[in-house]
C-alpha cells in the first residue's frame, strides 16, 4: 500500500489494482478489472469517518460484502457502468446514507430516487437507511432482496399488487415501521431459509398491516404474517 499527499487531493493511496484520492469528503476509486472488498478498503480506513460522498470509476468491476461498512458520515454512493456484481451488504447499513446512484449505461443495476434495484426493476436490493419515512415500492418490483430495508427508518412502506416474495431480514430492525399497505391478496412469500428476522425489531403489536377486501383470513393464517396483530381490511 502506497500513500501521498499532493495539491489535488488531501491524500491518495494505491493497493493491488485499486488506486484511490480523498478530496476534501469525497473518495475517488479507480482500477481496471478490480475489486472492492474489505482488505482492499483498509488502505483508506483511517480517513472513512471523513468520507460523505463515495465516487467508483469505471472499471471496478465487484464490490463485495463489507466494504463500505460503518462509515459514520457516508451519504451518497456512485456506482458505475462496469459494476457486475454487489454483494448483500456491501454498503453496510449506514444510517446516514440517503443515495445509491447507479449509471444509467450499467447492464445489471438500476437505481431510482437512491434505491438500488437490478436492471430491469423487478428486483430491490438495497434502500438506503436514511432515504425517506414513507416509500412506495414501484409496480415492476416483484421481489425484495435480502436485507434490503434493514435498519431504514420507515413509518410506512407500501407493496405492488405484483409483489411474490420477501428476502430474509428485509425489514428488521425497522423500529419505526408503523403501517404496512399491501395491494395484493395473496401475501408474499417470506423467504427465510436460515434466520426467522424479516420483520425483526418491528412492533407486531402495532404496526398496521393494510390489505385488500376479502384478504383478511388469508393474512391472518400466513406465516409470518398471522404474527402481526392488527390487520385492516378495506372496505368494499
Amino acid at each position: 500500500m502506497k500513500l501521498q499527499n499532493n495539491t489535488e487531493a488531501q491524500i491518495s493511496g494505491s493497493i493491488g489494482l485499486l488506486t484511490w484520492k480523498l478530496i476534501n469528503n469525497t473518495l475517488i476509486i479507480s482500477g481496471k478489472g478490480a475489486v472492492l472488498d474489505y482488505k482492499s478498503s483498509r488502505s483508506w480506513q483511517a480517513y472513512k469517518n471523513h468520507i460523505a460522498t463515495v465516487i467508483i470509476e469505471n472499471g471496478i468491476k465487484s464490490i463485495m460484502q463489507g466494504t463500505f461498512s460503518s462509515y459514520t458520515n457516508l451519504t451518497t454512493i456512485n456506482i458505475p457502468k462496469t459494476v457486475r456484481n454487489i454483494e448483500e451488504e456491501a454498503f453496510g447499513y449506514e444510517e446516514n446514507v440517503k443515495a445509491i446512484n447507479v449509471d444509467s449505461n450499467n447492464p445489471v443495476y438500476s437505481s431510482e430516487n437512491g434505491v438500488l434495484f437490478d436492471k430491469a426493476k423487478t428486483v430491490l436490493i438495497s434502500c438506503s437507511v436514511d432515504k425517506m419515512r414513507d416509500y412506495i415500492i414501484p409496480d415492476s418490483v416483484t421481489s425484495i432482496g435480502d436485507y434490503a430495508f434493514i435498519a431504514c427508518k420507515l413509518y410506512s412502506i407500501t407493496i405492488p399488487s405484483g409483489l411474490i416474495s420477501i428476502g430474509q431480514g428485509a425489514f428488521c430492525r425497522c423500529k419505526n415501521l408503523k403501517h404496512i399497505i399491501l395491494h395484493s391478496k395473496t401475501p408474499p412469500i417470506i423467504n427465510e431459509i436460515m434466520y426467522k428476522n424479516t420483520f425483526k425489531e418491528v412492533d407486531k403489536d402495532t404496526c398496521i398491516l393494510h390489505i385488500p377486501f376479502g384478504s383478511k383470513n388469508r393474512y391472518a393464517n400466513a406465516e409470518d404474517w398471522k404474527e402481526f396483530k392488527n390487520i385492516q381490511e378495506d372496505t368494499e
